[in-house]
Parts: structure tokens; sequence; C-alpha cells
């Protein structure tokens, strides 16, 4: 069972990066594998920033994690690159508008 009760692809601990991107985590924790294909596209969203990003709104984040800061977006007006989204919110990692910047 995953050490993180959060589900993996709202959650913005390490555990739950591991659990989505590395196979013996996941394994050891229960989970079933990993499709390589949502490894790579997890790993690029999470780790590449949007060309709809913008400026920072809130700095650091009010949930403490210091990662799912909320951010100006082109698109939905406002964002998280990762989280959970609240009212109004979109998250980079989920979204089906998302593009890398510099691709």
């Amino acid at each position: 069972m995953k050490p993180c009760p959060l589900e993996p692809t709202t959650c913005e601990c390490r555990v739950c990066y591991l659990y989505l991107t590395n196979p013996e985590y996941n394994r050891l924790w229960g989970g079933t594998g990993i499709d390589p294909a949502f490894r790579k596209l997890w790993i690029t969203r999470t780790t590449t920033p949007c060309v709809h990003l913008g400026e920072f709104i809130e700095d650091p984040a009010t949930c403490g994690c210091g990662v799912a800061v909320l951010r100006s977006c082109a698109v939905h007006g406002q964002c998280r690159k990762i989280g959970q989204a609240k009212s109004g919110e979109s998250v980079c990692s989920t979204c089906p508008d998302w593009m890398a910047k510099g691709v």
C-alpha cells in the first residue's frame, strides 16, 4: 500500500511522484506497473513549463508544499503546475491545453 493516502496524480509529495514514475516503487506499494507512455508524459508535464504558464500569483503555495504555486495562465486565467485544483483553476499535469514551452 502506498504510504501517502492521496490520489497520486493530484498530490505533490515525493512518494506520489515515485509511485507514478518509478516502476520499483510502484510495485512495492501495490501498483500494477507503469505505462511507459504515461511515465514519459507525467515527467515531461511536471518538469517542463507550459507555453501558457505566466507569472506567480501566490508564492509560496498556500498548501505549504512549495510546489503547487498558483500562476497566471493565458488560457485558463490561473493554474498550478501540479496539485489539486481549487475552484476556477486548472492543473498543468492533467490539462488538455498543455503545450511544452520552447518545443
